[in-house]
């Protein structure tokens, strides 16, 4: 970002982005200049360089890399642009002056002339007037300069429809105000996707009352001489208006004090599409094209600005990626971390990748051990300011069982709390089911199976968006434990937590059932419940010719051992 001077018997420099003017009653420069060379390209603007999001609206202003040509201008264009989406309706706004005179009841510019200048390119035409630019001023004593915050706008620049609907035409108007009768259009039509400069002058007349003027100059044809007539002129005189920069009836004075730039779409109308670069302001014509040099301060900016990993289960982990950005970098990135439980896809970034418009990509992944506290992640590069990365979750405690028959030999485990059990179980059965007789509700159950034991799994409110069937396998299977006979199983059953059951595996694999023989399973049943077993060489007993294996259908079997009764599960086979 091109930064600001401003001077009174000596020259400071400032060393943040605002430009502070010093009290009224000296005579003072003003001198803001802003090329987006701080913003790092494929970066969103808010958040960078004091820019902020007014008020509300969605879709991020965009920067991106490389300047706005415009032939001429003085020491030539730099930078970068920003990119306004018709389609989305984030405004953006930066604080230019934050004097304030306790005395005199004054705040921000509240006399003489203020000039801005910016280029300015038109790729979308709206279907109705939007304004794109404009002043800001306090709303009232208590207004508060943050992010989606909001004051008083005023000395707005509108793109318009072509007067002659004229494709590939716009017109360009200014009004102080918001009466849509008192807009001053500019004679000429505009072309869409041709870059142009324009340049606004807004004149506080103290002495008439609030009937201040705001002129528009589109490419003037000098840089050091102010044209003597204006492309579009607001005169508020003329126009009898009297809602400028005066006292209000608490003898207040809210002056300048920022400035807005506008994405416009609204349910009735496309917004306008445009490009900005070269952002000025001054209080002399000549102070806008007097290029101040800066020296290019190494910065790096993330995308998000934080990281909440939200619910995290006790031993289970969250993964989350960032964008991490930077511009005049001079070495590369370096990231760390003190955190206990939480790793980083790298800890050196290239300044090319984290330089380039794309940016460059690290993954944060947490396995909590504790509260997340005070936890951060510093990106750190020669001259740079060091960034940290603020993490954020909420851990979940949970009770671990080693094997699903640790859990299913448990006589009474803790209702109250997410289960895990840690063991790899496959899924051997999936269904949809009444889980008593007075609920019609169909129920998703899916039996998973360990090495000693199986647990039906019950998505009683619906929460799973994971998909799962037979031959999956699923490694931390969570969720919380319940009583099975309140639903119709025999011991303990688990009831989904979350959107899925734990983590499933890349490749399902073949489910391989307990082989037994009638006897055994006669002997401990328990054993066997809910999982996949085989009984080799069985043969029906006194089966009819036309037995059928279907739901609620009992078959007879023996294998030598002992008899066995098979009440076949809906969707099963004899294969």
């Amino acid at each position: 970002m091109k930064k600001f001077t401003f001077s009174f018997s000596i020259l400071v420099t400032c060393l943040s982005a605002l430009a502070l003017l010093v009290p009224q009653s000296v005579k003072a420069q003003l001198k803001w200049q802003e090329d987006f060379s701080s913003c790092p390209p494929g970066a969103a603007l808010a958040g960078q360089n004091d820019w902020m999001q007014y008020s509300s609206g969605s879709g991020d202003v965009m920067v991106k890399a490389g300047a706005l040509e415009f032939e001429g201008y003085p020491e030539g264009t730099s930078g970068n642009t920003l990119v306004f989406n018709a389609f989305n309706g984030q405004k953006v706004y930066h604080i230019i002056n934050t004097d304030k005179n306790d005395e005199a009841q004054t705040s921000g510019i509240v006399a003489g002339t203020v000039y801005a200048s910016m280029l300015i390119k038109v790729t979308d035409v709206p279907t109705k007037n939007h304004y794109v630019f404009n002043f800001l001023k306090k709303s009232s004593a208590t207004t508060v300069w943050q992010d989606t915050k909001s004051g008083s706008e005023l000395a707005r620049l509108y793109v318009c429809p072509s007067a002659a609907n004229e494709d590939g035409k716009y017109r360009l108007g200014v009004n102080i105000g918001t009466d849509a009768k008192q807009m001053a259009y500019a004679e000429t039509e505009y072309t869409v996707g041709t870059t142009y400069l324009v340049v606004f002058k807004y004149s506080i007349n103290a002495e008439s009352n609030g009937a201040d003027n705001f002129a528009l100059y589109v490419n003037p044809a000098s840089y050091t001489e102010e044209p003597a007539a204006a492309t579009a002129l607001f005169d508020g005189a003329a126009l009898g208006f009297k809602a400028g920069i005066k006292p209000n009836f608490n003898g207040q004075t809210f002056g300048i004090e920022g400035l807005e730039l506008r994405q416009t779409y609204s349910a009735s109308s496309n917004g306008v599409g445009y490009e900005v670069g070269m952002l000025r302001v001054a209080d002399t014509w000549q102070g806008l094209f007097e290029k101040q040099a800066v020296a290019a301060t190494p910065k790096i900016t993330l995308s998000p600005a934080s990281l909440d990993f939200g619910t995290i289960m006790q031993g289970a982990s969250g993964t989350k990626t960032i964008t991490v950005h930077g511009v005049n970098l001079t070495g590369d990135v370096t990231v760390s971390t003190t955190a206990t439980g939480v790793s980083l896809s790298a800890q050196t970034l290239a300044k090319e990748d984290v330089m380039s418009e794309a940016g460059a990509q690290l993954t944060v992944t947490a396995t909590p051990e504790g509260a997340s506290t005070g936890l951060e992640v510093a990106f750190a590069s020669e001259g740079a300011e060091t960034v940290n990365l603020p993490l954020k979750w909420t851990l979940i405690p949970v009770i671990t069982y080693a094997t699903a028959a640790d859990f299913r030999n448990t006589a009474e485990p803790d209702y109250s709390s997410v289960t895990r059990i840690s063991e790899h179980l496959a899924v051997v059965y999936a269904t949809e089911m009444q889980l008593n007789s007075y609920d019609p509700t169909l129920y998703k159950v899916f039996y998973l199976q360990g090495s000693g034991a199986a647990v039906p799994v019950v998505d009683l409110y619906g929460s799973l968006t994971e998909t799962y069937a037979v031959g999956d396998v699923v490694e931390n299977v969570y969720g919380y434990a319940c009583p099975g006979e309140y639903y119709n199983f025999i011991g303990n059953c688990i009831y989904a937590a979350d959107t899925s059951l734990g983590t499933k595996q890349a490749e399902p694999a073949p489910v391989q059932p307990v082989e037994t023989t009638a006897a055994e399973f006669a002997a401990a049943p328990a054993t066997f419940t809910y999982r996949l077993v085989s009984v080799k060489n069985a043969t029906g007993v006194n089966l009819a010719a036309d037995a059928a294996f279907a739901t609620g259908k009992a078959l007879t079997f023996t294998d030598g051992t002992g008899n066995f009764t098979v009440n076949p599960f809906p969707g099963t086979t004899l294969e």
